[in-house]
Order: C-alpha cells, then structure tokens, then sequence
C-alpha cells in the first residue's frame, strides 16, 4: 500500500464520520460503542485461544467438582511437591519455619 493511498483513505474516514455526526449524532456514538465491544471480544476471544494452546481448555467458571480422579491428581502434586522440597535443603528449612510460623498463629 502507497501511502498516498493511506492518507487518502484517512482524510476519507474522517470525512465520512464528520458528515455522519452531523446528520445522525447518536450513530457515531453508537459506532464507536459497537466498535469498543467488538474489540473487546476479539481480545477476549484471542487470549482463551492462547490459554487453551498453552495450557488445555479452560473449566466454565463454576465450582470445582472433587471426584476420585482428582483426589489422586492432588495426591500425586504433594508427592511431586514434597519431593522437590525434599531435593533442596533450603527450600526445605523455609518450607517448615513458614508451617511453624503458620501453627503458631
């Protein structure tokens, strides 16, 4: 694209909103709002899909249902967690003063 091509199409637009504003003041207002939801969906819409490609599909907003399969995945994330706790001396002496610290409260 020329940018003569560009600015032209600009002076156009502009044009075309300043003449529209004034035969139909709320179409402008209500374009520019159409246009700012529009946005906003296609922003929603592109964030899920780059959370669903890097994380899987995300869970509608309601509350979480416990079943057996997922009491074993929790089971298998403190073993997971333990050991790394257990790999690090240090991680494991801060690990257990915030557990003393959290006793005592």
């Amino acid at each position: 694209m020329k940018w003569s091509g560009f600015i032209i199409g600009g002076i156009a637009g502009i044009a075309a909103v300043a003449y529209l504003s004034k035969r139909k003041p709320n179409w402008v207002a209500w374009a520019g709002t159409a246009a700012g939801e529009v946005m906003t969906g296609m922003k929603g819409k592109a964030i899920n899909a780059v959370m669903n490609r890097k994380f899987g599909p995300v869970p509608a907003a309601s509350a979480p249902k416990r079943s057996s399969a997922s009491a074993g995945k929790a089971s298998d994330a403190w073993g997971q967690i333990e050991m790394i706790m257990n790999s690090d001396p240090a991680v494991k002496r801060e690990a257990e003063q915030i557990a003393s610290q959290s006793q005592s409260h």
